[in-house]
């Protein structure tokens, strides 16, 4: 019954009721339900031929709610196939102004977009809470570890925000510049701007809660390895990270984004936690292509915000945003001439 006392048609409550017991019989046009009372009554409309009466009570609708699958816990939704944002992972290289590179952002440009992200809602994670997590929460990362990113880190712990580098083993030898193929020209025109961290300052940053994570050994496209060399890239590196870091390498970040199902078995084997990628060819749930949103010196205000909604973080929207994100040299861009997606 209606608070009134009155009857209430079916229809007033089929979506509360349908919500409840699912799909099943209900009444034909011109009948009402009075729950509680198990009877059926009619308005003197003919009712639709082959409707059966209803009978609706209390306690069917909490027999047949006790039937119904239990939903997924929020931490297995993405595994379930859910369709649910997944966590904001934003994916940096470069923080300088002086260097006019795709690859480079200015540190405030930087902390411009990290604070509205907060002021839109987003809660803070580190890198294990962004492979597990569901939501509204958002993570930091950096591929390459070039030294300008040491101006950055006090930024992202100033606004509470966790942060992940991830770095070559053979570059932290000597702090030696990313000198892949894409990049020659700027090695040549920019050394200092692609010099990267040294074992002294990565020890340093993990004694400050920075997560130190691997960027294999040499920087390669891991997918045209053969299978040997793949797996010395990816157990080399954690190896290293380990034994120069005094603590577990958790997470590794594919070179280029560059990954296949033979590349996430690898990485699986050598002992990694979780895998970092980028939207493109990821695939949120699986914790060995943790998609990321690729952040640009070219991005404008608007893109960075149809980037980091939750749209963008589903399969539609990384394909909308991303058909011409920056990529290698041979491929489509929108990307400036000369910058690549590292």
């Amino acid at each position: 019954m209606h608070g009134s006392g009155e009857p209430v048609r079916a229809g007033a409550y089929d979506c509360n009721v349908r919500s409840l017991c699912g799909a099943g019989p209900w009444p034909a046009p011109g009948h009402r339900l009075i729950l509680g009372s198990g009877r059926r009554e009619t308005s003197g409309k003919s009712p639709v031929r082959g409707a059966r009466p209803v009978t609706t009570t209390p306690a069917r609708i909490e027999r047949e709610t006790a039937q119904r699958p239990v939903p997924a816990p929020p931490e297995n939704r993405r595994r379930s196939g859910v369709s649910q944002a997944a966590p904001l992972v934003l994916c940096y290289h470069a923080v300088s102004s002086s260097w006019d590179n795709e690859l480079s952002v200015s540190l405030a440009t930087l902390r411009h977009q990290v604070r509205r992200l907060l002021g839109a809602g987003f809660r803070p994670t580190d890198a294990a809470g962004a492979v597990r997590g569901n939501g509204r929460m958002l993570h930091v990362t950096f591929d390459d570890a070039f030294t300008s990113v040491l101006g950055a880190l006090p930024v992202l712990k100033e606004l509470g925000v966790p942060a992940t580098v991830f770095a070559c083993s053979s570059l932290a030898d000597g702090g030696a510049p990313l000198s892949v193929p894409e990049l020659a020209e700027e090695v040549a025109q920019h050394p200092a701007e692609l010099a990267t961290l040294e074992w002294n300052e990565l020890r340093r940053i993990a004694e400050d809660g920075v997560e130190v994570g691997s960027h294999t050994v040499s920087h390669p496209r891991l997918s045209t390895l053969s299978d040997s060399a793949l797996e010395y890239e990816l157990v080399e590196s954690k190896r290293r990270f380990e034994d120069e870091l005094g603590r577990p390498c958790r997470f590794v970040s594919y070179p280029y984004g560059d990954q296949d199902r033979r590349v996430r078995d690898a990485a699986r084997r050598a002992g990694y936690e979780a895998a970092f990628a980028l939207p493109v060819g990821s695939r949120w749930g699986d914790p060995y292509q943790i998609g990321r949103v690729g952040l640009w010196r070219s991005d404008r205000p608007v893109k960075v915000y149809v980037k980091t909604s939750g749209l963008f973080r589903t399969e539609l929207g990384r394909r909308l945003v991303h058909a011409r994100r920056p990529t290698s040299a041979g491929q489509a861009s929108s990307a400036p001439s000369g910058s690549s997606c590292v």
